[in-house]
């Protein structure tokens, strides 16, 4: 049952997200991520930082610029590249 309701929020995510920020390029090719280059936990978690933030671009790049809605290093297991 829990991976039921994991597997409901992967789904449910980008619609939040699409609310938000509107369709875009960005959270297409972090959907395309799906069963590919993220696990289904990282998926979900730059999902909703995705949400939260409107993009998690500047972070995967490594850069410690702020981005908007709050800072770039905030990606929750997030490595820094120095």
């Amino acid at each position: 049952m829990a991976k039921d309701n994991f597997n409901a929020d992967i789904e449910r995510e980008p619609d939040i997200a699409i609310a938000r920020w509107g369709e875009n390029l960005e959270l297409k090719s972090i959907e395309g991520s799906q069963d590919t280059t993220l696990s289904d936990e990282d998926l979900l978690r730059v999902l909703r930082y995705f949400s939260e933030h409107g993009t998690v671009h500047s972070r995967i790049i490594g850069s410690e610029e702020p981005v908007e809605g709050g800072h770039a290093s905030a990606l929750p297991n997030a490595r820094r590249s120095h």
